[in-house]
């Protein structure tokens, strides 16, 4: 929603604010109790940075 509303969304400036989003997540799942709640998050953390992998490599494409 941040890109979005800014001045020139643009996918380079979600795949930026989704690393930094990343990047928080992996900080706090070390707060996550119980351990089925960690193993949760672990998971969809891991389905969630190959979202990440795949708009980079995506962009990484069309700039070519």
């Amino acid at each position: 929603m941040s890109v979005a509303g800014s001045d020139h969304p643009g996918y380079d400036q979600l795949l930026e604010r989704s690393r930094i989003n990343d990047a928080r997540a992996a900080e706090d799942l070390s707060r996550v109790r119980p351990e089925a709640g960690r193993r949760f998050l672990v998971a969809r953390l891991a389905a969630y940075r190959n979202c990440i992998e795949e708009l980079g490599y995506e962009l990484e494409i069309g700039e070519s």
